[in-house]
């Protein structure tokens, strides 16, 4: 076992470039798979935690919508026999701090702080030590210590905070641990009491969730149907868990691009490991011959064989496991960030959140299905006889000249469901594999045909290089399939990100849009996250010269049938209104007039006294399997309304779906008179930036209001989709980098191979620059050939993918757009980098000695 051992560790030391490369893939690719694993499951993790700390004692919750609902609920629901307490609880977004910067948005939680037992079965811990000398002040407010301390702030300080009403000023009368309360409504969260937080936030009669404790809690959904009976509308009622699963299902669709993208990596480094085992232990075929002569058994060679690639496994593996979940806590930040920005939520991951135990399961798989990937080679290498492993490795010229047809024809025959209009967007993985596994035989196909090229058999170094380029079909599969992989995966994002671009793009250009947009303080890309503003701050505004009027647009989220989904209520400008931009144009109505549609959201004729018009987005449609004419039930503050759909409108907006209302009807069925924001229309012969100033100037001390010019928002939400994208740069850059390195330790094992043939050349009296071309210029075939058809199937994977595969899961439609110029430059730029790593091999061909070289066998 010690001879064994040794004699591994001089075999590693003599192979470092292949030691180096399989440890360094592993550590890559296990590396990003492991973080995507780490923050997924970090994610639910904590929400899951946070969840089961608040609701200790809680076994239903009530909520309705972002507006609430009235407090007198709470008594109908202590009257059911089975309710054995119910603990009401107000949440208010508002954001806090001084002057005009962007300010820091925290949660207030307004609760009964009178009860302290009720208190406790809410939170798990009683957060207010004294809650009579607490509440003495209404203006007192909690905070969590640990955001005392990164803000500089201590018991007894004012802090500023930005109301719908304006700014005002809180009192920090207590502090708590974070983990009291949790992160199930944001890092950021402050407690009050309930009937304080009510008037100062000018929330009289309303509250925003209920938690009940039940006498008998085994039959969770008979109690639920009893109390939703009493209370006569369609609330939300379900057990904590729910929460944590509503959080699973909007973080689902990044999650499995993550994943999908982790995925080819893994594939596209195992398909290196592969050919790098292959290579490797094909170089060592007359060392095994040697072994086996000396009386080394089979066994005793594939233990041998293994325990390496096991420990090269192991050590690039675990090495990137290791590093992700280092890495992580780290990168937790900017994932909160992107979750808050998307889904309107706040996630705060601690390092104790992230389990090195899923790195370390994926660190374990990923080493297993190395050496499982080897074991092909291993079995061919055994059953070569010693005398046969010994003697000159020779090559049967019959099969380096036949193309293999059959395996043309199964591509061709693969590639047929792009070309099949389907439902069923997972029947074009079969084009996929097949691309990847008979891809090559049309890149040697397309070598033959250059033969007709004159200018190419008249040139020596040219044709010799186009001989070696398509010589061997298997060679030319394993230098190029890595390639095309690794093309195709960075051409289709490029397709796809282009696509949401220009889909964004449109939605600006073909319909009419404010000139500028008045919100406080907060993300305009994101309206969830936006402070309110009061209705009556338009007339003020409209007394700014060279402002022509606004009309205001209210965005919150809706329960329907246990969905969220994204209310837009939007003030009317009729269309024959010469001063403003009706917001008739605004809609992007996809299956009738706009003018007609428009009409009859705000003027249609009502069927039923509690009934409305609304617009439904295509990923609403799309989702519940809806069209105009057909209606949904709401559940509202002021009872259930009809909805009838009077057009399907495009929204881009991420979640279940968008309804669009007119804002007369939102304020009467939803009680909720506040904005999101403002949208103005100014006198062309006006200064847009002066005008922004003055707004903030007279507004912003008091409102923290912000203008934000629309040329400005849309650079901002084409930063967003930006951003989305950032994460796969970092992707797309692996992939190439492992695509290269497939090709240059396949070329330059190839090189070894042939390493009497250039000898041969070399001492016919061949230059060494002559030499450096030719293996350029085979690089060049191979690389132009393969990232020709790396695109080309790129083309319609990428059409289906964004026509067939985005729309079922996200349920709009997009359109697919080609940028010509964007392709022809990610074309060159991939032939010129995939080309560079030709160089080293070509260096390799021309460092070979001439007589040591027509010596060996």
């Amino acid at each position: 076992m010690k001879s064994t051992f040794i004699f591994s560790l001089r075999n590693f030391q003599r192979k470092k470039i292949q030691t180096l490369a399989i440890c360094l893939c592993l550590f890559l690719s296990v590396g990003l798979c492991s973080l995507v694993a780490l923050f997924s499951s970090a994610t639910i993790h904590s929400f899951e935690k946070s969840v089961d700390n608040l609701s200790s004692d809680t076994d239903l919750i009530i909520t309705l919508d972002d507006t609430g609902f009235s407090a007198d609920l709470i008594d109908t629901v202590l009257d059911l026999k089975e309710v054995e307490s119910a603990v009401p609880l107000l949440k208010q977004k508002v954001f806090v701090g001084n002057g005009t910067e962007k300010k820091m948005i925290m949660t207030f939680i307004g609760i009964d702080l009178l009860n302290e037992e009720n208190l406790s079965k809410s939170s798990g811990k009683n957060a207010i030590k004294d809650p009579l000398s607490f509440m003495a002040n209404p203006l007192s407010v909690a905070l969590p210590a640990k955001l005392l301390e990164k803000k500089n702030l201590k018991v007894g300080n004012d802090i500023s905070v930005l109301t719908p009403g304006g700014k005002s000023s809180l009192l920090v009368n207590a502090s708590f641990q974070e983990e009291d309360f949790t992160q199930v409504f944001g890092s950021n969260l402050a407690i009050m009491d309930i009937e304080a937080a009510r008037i100062f936030f000018k929330r009289e009669g309303k509250i925003d969730q209920i938690n009940i404790k039940l006498k008998d809690n085994r039959n969770l959904p008979l109690m639920i149907e009893k109390i939703r009976a009493s209370m006569g509308m369609d609330y939300l009622i379900s057990p904590p868990s729910q929460l944590v699963d509503n959080l699973k299902s909007t973080v689902k669709p990044f999650q499995l691009i993550l994943f999908f993208m982790a995925g080819l990596t893994f594939i596209l480094v195992f398909y290196l490991l592969m050919n790098l085992s292959a290579n490797t232990l094909n170089e060592r075929r007359k060392e095994m011959g040697v072994l086996r002569a000396l009386g080394c058994s089979k066994i005793r060679l594939a233990s041998l064989v293994y325990g390496e690639f096991s420990l090269m496994a192991l050590c690039g593996s675990f090495a990137g496991a290791l590093s992700a979940w280092i890495l992580a806590p780290l990168l937790g930040g900017k994932l909160n960030s992107f979750v808050g920005a998307q889904y309107g939520m706040s996630i705060d991951l601690k390092p104790s959140d992230f389990d090195v135990r899923y790195a370390l399961v994926i660190a374990l798989v990923g080493s297993l299905i190395v050496v499982m990937g080897i074991t092909k080679s291993v079995w061919r290498i055994l059953q070569v006889s010693p005398v046969e492993a010994i003697s000159p490795l020779t090559i049967e010229d019959e099969k380096i000249r036949n193309v293999d047809y059959k395996s043309f024809l199964y591509f061709m025959v693969s590639i047929i469901p792009l070309f099949v209009n389907t439902t069923y967007p997972f029947i074009y993985i079969i084009p996929l594999i097949g691309a990847i596994l008979f891809g090559p035989s049309v890149i040697v196909l397309f070598l033959r045909s250059l033969g007709h090229i004159k200018s190419l058999q008249q040139s020596k170094v040219g044709r010799l290089a186009w001989e070696y380029s398509k010589a061997d079909p298997k060679s030319v599969g394993k230098k190029t399939r890595g390639i095309m992989i690794g093309l195709m995966a960075i051409f289709m994002i490029a397709m796809v990100q282009t696509s949401f671009e220009e889909a964004l793009m449109g939605r600006f250009v073909h319909t009419s849009r404010p000139d500028m947009f008045v919100t406080a303080n907060g993300n305009l890309t994101s309206p969830l996250q936006l402070q309110p503003l009061e209705e009556e701050l338009a007339p003020e505004i409209e007394k700014i010269q060279g402002v022509l009027g606004a009309y205001g647009e209210r965005v919150v989220k809706v329960l329907y049938k246990n969905q969220s989904l994204t209310l837009r209520a939007i003030d009317e400008v009729p269309p024959d209104n010469v001063r403003l931009k009706s917001p008739y144009s605004y809609f992007d109505i996809v299956d009738r007039s706009t003018v007609e549609a428009g009409h009859d959201l705000y003027h249609g004729v009502l069927e039923e006294i509690n009934s409305l018009n609304i617009f439904a987005s295509e990923t609403l449609a799309t989702n519940l399997g809806v069209k105009t004419g057909d209606s949904l039930d709401f559940a509202s503050p002021n009872g259930n309304v009809k909805a009838k759909i009077v057009g399907i409108v495009r929204d881009l907006s991420a979640g279940n779906g968008v309804v669009y209302i007119g804002r007369d009807h939102y304020k009467k069925w939803w009680n909720d008179p506040l904005l999101s924001g403002f949208g103005l229309a100014i006198d062309e012969k006006a200064d847009p930036n002066l005008i922004k100033s003055q707004i903030e100037d007279a507004f912003s001390e008091k409102y923290g209001v912000v203008v934000t010019l629309d040329k400005k928002l849309k650079t901002d939400i084409m930063k967003v989709v930006g951003r989305a994208f950032y994460f796969m740069g970092w992707i797309e850059a692996l992939i190439i980098f492992v695509a290269l390195l497939n090709f240059m330790t396949t070329f330059l094992f190839d090189i070894k191979g042939r390493t009497k043939q250039f000898a041969t050349l070399r001492s016919m009296g061949m230059p060494k620059t002559d030499l450096i071309k030719m293996v350029i210029l085979e690089t060049l075939f191979l690389t132009v050939t393969s990232t020709t058809l790396a695109y080309l199937l790129a083309l319609p994977f990428s059409w289906r993918m964004i026509g067939t595969g985005i729309t079922s899961s996200l349920g709009w439609y997009i359109g697919f757009h080609f940028d010509g110029m964007q392709s022809l430059s990610l074309i060159a730029l991939s032939i010129s980098v995939i080309s560079l790593a030709g160089i080293i091999p070509a260096m390799k061909a021309s460092s070979i000695e001439i007589a040591s070289s027509l010596r060996s066998e």
